[in-house]
């Protein structure tokens, strides 16, 4: 298990790249993303309010970011 120190609430989807890098989704916020080296970065697309997160993607870098409100965010 490996912590981030960088969530307020609890983390509501995971998606793990094929190449292992993760990618979670926070009930409150944030978006985290991790190449698997044990360092966090917060990718939370803004704006941003206190959405319900879904994480889904094809590769490490074709990745989307579903939200309650119906956005859809690509990272590439």
């Amino acid at each position: 298990m490996q912590d981030s120190g960088k969530t307020q609430g609890k983390f509501i989807t995971v998606w793990v790249a094929p190449d292992g890098e993760v990618w979670v989704g926070d009930f409150l916020q944030p978006v985290l993303h991790s190449d698997g080296d044990g360092t966090w970065t917060d990718v939370t697309p803004t704006p941003a309010g206190g959405e319900k997160w879904q994480i889904r993607g094809t590769s490490d870098h074709d990745v989307y970011m579903f939200t309650e409100d119906g956005f859809i965010y690509h990272y590439y």
